[in-house]
């Protein structure tokens, strides 16, 4: 059975209604595709139908995240963190995906102020928050960018406050 996705319910539904029955029908379904999706639970597996949805990391004790396989679609998967951590958030890739980029965290470093810290040949994880602290971000507003750019590969971009002796998020 194909997997039912916004196209094909409006595909379905150019055929079953017409008129302003359809209109209204298309435009919940939409609707419903673009709403945020409030990531509360401990452990979250990202979907594709998640790509270009606002991914609300809404669980202040923590959760690990898995994303789904990198494939080259493009799709773009957006994390916005909406509490104060008092545990880990972990984004991991499945198998042997990686991330490729940077985090930019705004630092209490009176010295320094900006810090960045790029992924390496094999980050596969980016950890919020830490046992220490905020060492490696997770403040309210943290925000995380992943793109499918290739098979095997996310692009990745966190922004984040930190405070403490700063780290980098990626493992």
């Amino acid at each position: 059975m194909a997997a039912l996705s916004v196209a094909r319910i409006n595909q379905y539904l150019s055929g079953a209604f017409g008129g302003r029955a359809r209109t209204a029908l298309n435009a919940l379904f939409t609707d419903m595709a673009t709403t945020p999706v409030s990531i509360a639970v401990a452990t979250f597996t990202v979907l594709p139908e998640h790509a270009n949805r606002i991914l609300t990391l809404d669980r202040a004790a923590g959760s690990a995240v898995l994303l789904p396989p990198a494939t080259g679609t493009g799709a773009k998967f957006d994390f916005y963190l909406s509490v104060d951590l008092t545990g880990n958030v972990t984004i991991d890739t499945v198998g042997s995906d990686i991330m490729q980029g940077a985090a930019i965290f705004e630092t209490d470093n009176a010295s320094d102020g900006v810090t960045a810290y790029p992924t390496t040949s094999s980050t596969d994880t980016l950890t919020m928050f830490t046992a220490s602290g905020g060492t490696t971000g997770g403040k309210v507003g943290a925000q995380v960018q992943l793109r499918d750019v290739a098979a095997g590969v996310y692009s990745v971009l966190y922004v984040s406050s930190a405070s403490g002796t700063e780290v980098t998020p990626f493992s």
